[in-house]
């Protein structure tokens, strides 16, 4: 009797999007050296832009100003603001000069109040939007995060549009809390920039969980995910960018100061399509 051939796996659906828009991701160690920050901030603003033609580029958490659990153990009141207020005004000619978007962390000091944010500048230099990091480290505790910044409001989550894009951030911590990306992305977010400061030996055991967040976080909203984080020493996540599937596009390599690019779809939701399908009768998100 002759026997049947099996049938050959059907091949995996392709990938429909097209690579429109270039995006970057900037990996730089950063520290107490405002003018190294600026240095190297600039430097690898210069490459997204001339290198790899990106329109947008996003940078580590506190990037500008270096990160306050780690680098200032007297407390912020050590940083130069002066001399970061002209970091700042930097990367603002730095982003109005290649005419890119530029997503950078930095600390801000606001009546007597600091906070960890992320500025995000238009390629005209504007500043489009601050947003102030909502879930700090050590809240329970007043350690980490909580022993340095005032959290964020609420408000402050909502997309911003630069280079004809809607841009929603939220920095490192975050990544944990799924509510936040939903809401951005009920407003609107194609892209998503998560500045992030995820270094240290003692923090190495976490490595598949946050790339399991990050890549839920993509896929479960549909959107293009720009991962930036702190080169080390000891990262414990790689700088990268992933698609609406949550699969990674390109990757980082660590424990070192590297721009990667890749070119995306802001239009292409993925293939899950899950914020689309989502049963509203079983919740119900919105914002106060």
């Amino acid at each position: 009797m002759k026997q049947k051939r099996s049938r050959r796996p059907e091949p995996p659906q392709a990938v429909v999007w097209k690579p429109r828009y270039a995006v970057a991701v900037a990996q730089m160690q950063t520290g107490r050296d405002l003018a190294r920050n600026r240095r190297v901030i600039l430097e690898q603003i210069d490459e997204a832009a001339r290198k790899h033609r990106a329109r947008m580029v996003v940078f580590p958490e506190t990037a500008l100003s270096g990160y306050g659990p780690s680098h200032y153990e007297r407390g912020l009141a050590e940083i130069d603001f002066r001399e970061l207020a002209r970091a700042t005004q930097a990367v603002a000619a730095a982003a109005r000069k290649r005419r890119i978007a530029v997503v950078v962390g930095t600390t801000v000091r606001e009546d007597g109040r600091y906070y960890n944010s992320a500025l995000t500048f238009g390629p005209d230099g504007n500043l489009k939007g601050r947003y102030d990091k909502i879930q700090l480290t050590g809240a329970a505790n007043r350690t980490g995060d909580a022993a340095c910044f005032e959290p964020g409001a609420a408000p402050g989550l909502s997309p911003v549009t630069v280079a004809g894009v809607k841009v929603g951030v939220a920095i490192c911590l975050d990544m944990r809390y799924p509510e936040l990306w939903r809401l951005l992305a009920l407003q609107g977010a194609r892209v998503l920039a998560h500045p992030t400061a995820a270094f240290g030996r003692e923090g190495l055991y976490k490595i598949p969980a946050i790339r399991a967040n990050i890549s839920s976080r993509a896929s479960e909203n549909g959107c293009w995910f720009l991962h930036a984080n702190n080169a080390g020493p000891h990262q414990f996540s790689h700088s990268c960018i992933l698609d609406p599937d949550g699969l990674v596009v390109v990757e980082a390599q660590p424990d070192c100061e590297q721009v990667i690019a890749a070119k995306i779809d802001p239009a292409w939701a993925g293939r899950g399509r899950f914020i689309e399908t989502r049963r509203t009768d079983v919740y119900e998100l919105r914002k106060r």
